[in-house]
C-alpha cells in the first residue's frame, strides 16, 4: 500500500494539506456525473483537489482525476485538459501472477474558481517532519510542525484555531500505533481523514 495524495488548501498565499476533516459540502466529481476509478496506487479514490480559502470564502482551484469511461464534462466554465497518459504494470490475482498493464488517462481542471459551500471543520498542515512518514493513508497531524483547524459555515470561514503546539506533544504517536497495531484497524486509520486521529 501506498502513501496517498492529499488535497491541497492555500491559505494565506501558503500552501497546506487537507488532513483531516468533519465536514459537509467539499467537492465530489460524482455530482457531475464522473464516476472516477484508482489513478494510482497513491490515489485510491481517482481524484485530487486543490483549494484555496481565499477573502474569507472557499475555492476550488484545479482538480485532477481519472475516469475510465473518458467522460470529463465542463466544471465551472471549465474544459479538463489531457495530462500525459500514465501507464501501470499491475497483478490482478497474486495466485496467478500474470502482469498486466493499465493505461490511465488523468485529466485536469486548471483555474476553476469554483465556489464551495462547506460546512464543518477542516484540519489543514504543513511542514511534514519526513521521519514521521508513513507508507499508508494519509500523513497525521502529528507528524507536522504546523496545523490549523478551520471551521467553515457555508463555504465562509467562521473560526481558525492554531493546534501546532498542541500536536507537538504528540508527535510520533500516530506512528507508533501505525507500526505496532492490529494491522486491519491499522489501514482503516490510514486511509481515514477523521480529525480523532492524530
Amino acid at each position: 500500500m501506498t502513501a496517498q495524495i492529499s488535497d491541497k488548501v492555500i491559505y494565506n498565499n501558503d500552501n497546506y494539506v487537507l488532513i483531516g476533516k468533519n465536514a459537509s459540502g467539499l467537492f465530489t466529481p460524482y455530482r457531475f456525473g464522473i464516476m472516477p476509478k484508482m489513478l494510482s496506487t497513491a490515489c485510491y479514490r481517482g481524484y485530487h483537489c486543490a483549494y484555496e480559502l481565499k477573502d474569507d470564502a472557499m475555492y476550488l482551484q484545479e482538480l485532477h482525476i481519472y475516469d475510465p469511461t473518458d467522460q470529463y464534462p465542463t466544471i465551472n466554465g471549465v474544459a479538463a485538459e489531457p495530462i500525459v497518459d500514465k501507464v501501470f504494470s499491475f497483478c490482478e490475482d497474486i495466485n496467478n501472477p500474470e502482469w498486466k498493464e493499465v493505461t490511465r488517462r488523468e485529466r485536469r481542471y486548471s483555474d476553476l474558481k469554483m465556489p464551495i459551500q462547506c460546512t464543518g471543520k477542516m484540519r489543514i498542515a504543513k511542514d511534514f517532519i519526513q521521519d514521521l512518514y508513513i507508507h499508508m493513508g494519509f500523513q497525521k497531524a502529528s507528524a507536522f510542525e504546523h496545523v490549523l483547524d478551520i471551521t467553515l459555515f457555508k463555504g465562509k470561514i467562521a473560526n481558525v484555531r492554531d493546534r501546532s503546539a498542541e500536536m507537538k506533544t504528540k508527535r510520533g504517536q500516530f506512528k507508533s500505533a501505525y507500526e505496532s497495531g492490529d494491522f486491519r484497524k491499522t489501514v482503516d486509520d490510514a486511509f481515514s481523514l477523521d480529525m480523532d486521529l492524530e
